[in-house]
């Protein structure tokens, strides 16, 4: 029989004592605590809540000799849902992390975060720390690593998040209702002031959204408006000294500017980190005359065509990509007659001379075999537009009775041509007959029947609304026309005869330029159209 074994328990040693010898005490060193408060909005009471947990924790920390206050880490009028704006919880898991907490207290799940993720996360990595997270309310604490306390945790967690979800949908259903009202909430738009919860203009910020719709209408894209706002030393809304392009182009396609409101163009969904996302999926609402228009519908939907257009740009690369430029005044207005594409602008050292040339794009890239358009140079192109301005001049009664006389003539016959009464009468009588067969139907199989008739009927109905569609814009553009035509005779006329190259001028009255060998043909987009040779 073998001797009996003798076995020795070791206790536990905890990491924050310190042994002097075998026969001293044992010294405990005190703890680091920090506790975290959080509310979720600015409200009064909500304030008062946040000062006593504030005080509360304060007090409580103080009044543990062992415990050694770290501070209290406090989010102020900030959600939950996500870490991303809690810059103070941030912050403690970070010191955590580092070493300078041993414990957390907070007041309840729901405090510390309303994402399950999140919470888990977080959890597990000051777990590996050996770092607790006291939770009062549903007194826990994270350290106790066991099948109850995870459990609990994730519930708690699960619930905490189930709230916050169910509360986002109530204030989107909310919303909702107010949108279908026709409510428009007056959040800060650059150009206004909100005033009795009611869009006033704001003179100084009005001119200057006036300025951006002119600039890009004149040819000069989101980039080069930032650095002409900026060497005008006009701030940004946000009081910086450079724009962001994307801020030009949000105002450029924002309807509040002409005194409408589309509602619900995103929707929140909580289920996805808060994120906004465009509701294709939901139904939208727009509120005409809501607030007085700093620019006019017609200047609006110039720049909506003008968009279009500039997207519609492709260059003959293999991606098809920066079609559209506004670098140079000639940029993006210059076409090939041969193969369509555009020309940019290259450059050679010839002697002491640097030349500047316009080269089909197509052609550089792939050789005469493709395009046999040569280049032309820039200071060819500059005296052609000088002559062709001036022949406008010198024939101008001629040219504007020409031009007048066939826009008119052509918009009278689009008008009368349109015949929206009768365009109108023929939808409202198929609409009829399609409330009718529905009607009709006594039963299934009435309905099943005639589902080819109604289908039809549904057919008709699209295209001549898509028709009556078709028609409304031939008049729109025909009017925006009459507009550049005017537009170009009234700089014509404020200019005069050119004695040099005027880009500010070519920008905003040539549509295009095509080039046809040594043939230079000019588009204005009204109508007129000039040609012009080069030697």
């Amino acid at each position: 029989m073998k001797d009996e074994r003798k076995i020795r328990v070791i206790p536990a040693t905890n990491s924050r004592r310190l042994f002097v010898d075998d026969d001293s005490p044992i010294i405990m060193q005190k703890k680091k605590v920090a506790a975290y408060a959080r509310v979720s909005t600015g409200r009064e009471e909500q304030q008062t809540s946040f000062k006593s947990q504030m005080e509360y924790y304060t007090r409580l920390i103080l009044s543990n000799p062992n415990w050694e206050m770290v501070g209290v880490y406090a989010d102020e009028g900030i959600s939950g849902r996500s870490m991303k704006k809690r810059a103070k919880f941030r912050e403690m898991i970070k010191d955590a992390l580092d070493g300078k907490i041993d414990m957390i207290l907070v007041k309840s799940v729901s405090r510390f975060a309303r994402n399950v993720l999140d919470s888990l996360t977080i959890i597990e990595q000051l777990r590996e720390k050996r770092i607790p997270v006291v939770f009062e309310k549903e007194k826990l604490n994270s350290l106790q690593d066991d099948k109850r306390t995870n459990f609990m945790l994730t519930m708690y967690a699960s619930i905490a998040q189930e709230e916050s979800d169910s509360l986002s949908d109530s204030v989107n259903w909310g919303i909702q209702r107010r949108n279908e009202q026709g409510f428009v909430r007056k959040a800060k738009t650059y150009g206004y002031d909100v005033l009795n919860h009611e869009y006033v203009i704001n003179k100084e910020q009005a001119e200057v959204v006036r300025l951006i719709f002119e600039l890009y209408l004149s040819g000069l894209s989101f980039r080069l408006i930032s650095e002409e706002l900026k060497r005008r030393n006009i701030k940004s809304p946000s009081g910086l000294d450079r724009w962001d392009e994307s801020t030009i182009e949000g105002m450029l396609q924002n309807e509040k500017y002409i005194g409408d409101a589309l509602l619900q163009k995103t929707i929140v969904r909580p289920w996805v980190q808060k994120k906004r996302a465009a509701s294709a999926d939901s139904q939208q609402y727009y509120v005409e005359d809501d607030h007085e228009p700093i620019i006019s519908d017609e200047m609006f939907e110039r720049v909506k065509r003008e968009m279009e257009y500039r997207r519609s740009l492709r260059s003959c690369t293999k991606s098809g990509r920066g079609g559209y430029s506004s670098k140079y005044p000639l940029s993006s207005k210059v076409y090939c007659y041969q193969c369509g594409c555009i020309f940019r602008r290259h450059g050679y050292q010839c002697g002491d001379k640097y030349i500047k040339t316009w080269t089909c794009s197509n052609h550089k890239l792939n050789g005469n075999s493709v395009c046999t358009q040569l280049a032309v140079k820039e200071s060819e192109l500059y005296d052609s537009f000088v002559r062709v301005v001036n022949m406008l001049i010198e024939d101008k009664e001629g040219m504007v009775k020409k031009i007048t006389e066939s826009i008119q003539e052509t918009l009278t016959e689009r008008l009368a041509d349109q015949a929206n009464d009768e365009l109108a009468k023929k939808i409202a009588s198929k609409e009829r007959q399609l409330v009718k067969a529905v009607k009709t139907a006594q039963t299934a199989e009435d309905l099943i029947g005639g589902e080819r008739e109604r289908e039809q009927l549904i057919t008709e109905i699209e295209a001549l609304k898509q028709e009556q569609k078709k028609r409304s814009l031939q008049v729109v553009d025909l009017e925006h026309t009459n507009d550049r035509f005017q537009a170009l005779w009234d700089m014509v006329a404020e200019k005069g005869k050119l004695t040099e190259f005027d880009g500010d001028m070519f920008r905003k009255i040539v549509n295009r330029v095509t080039v046809d060998g040594k043939e230079l043909t000019y588009d204005f987009g009204c109508g007129i159209t000039i040609t012009d040779s080069i030697e």
